[in-house]
C-alpha cells in the first residue's frame, strides 16, 4: 500500500497541473502523516528527495512542452530563442 501511495506521489510531484501543490501538500493527500516521514521513504525508494525529484521532472515537462510548441509554431521557437539569450533579466533589473 505504502509503494503504490508513493508512486501516486511521486507521479503529482511530476505533474505540472500539480505544480501550485508543495511537497508536504502532495504527501499529505496520499495519505503520510508527517512529511519528514515521507521524505525519508521517498529518497530511500527514489534514490534522490522529493524536492529534487520534482525540480528534475518539471524541467524536463516544461522543456517537452516548449519544443512540442516550437514544432507546432515556429514563431514560438524564435521567440523563446531571443528570450533565452538576449539578457532579459538584466534588462528588467532582475539580474
Amino acid at each position: 500500500m505504502r509503494n503504490r501511495r508513493l508512486e501516486r506521489s511521486r507521479a503529482d510531484l511530476a505533474n505540472p497541473t500539480f505544480a501550485h501543490l508543495g511537497v508536504s501538500q502532495i504527501c499529505f493527500r496520499w495519505g503520510f502523516n508527517e512529511a519528514a516521514h515521507f521524505s525519508r521513504v521517498f529518497r530511500k525508494r527514489y534514490g534522490t528527495t522529493a524536492r529534487a525529484y520534482r525540480r528534475s521532472a518539471l524541467m524536463v515537462a516544461y522543456a517537452d512542452n516548449a519544443q512540442r510548441e516550437a514544432k507546432s509554431d515556429p514563431g514560438f521557437a524564435i521567440a523563446s530563442d531571443c528570450n533565452a539569450g538576449c539578457g532579459l533579466r538584466s534588462i528588467s533589473g532582475l539580474g
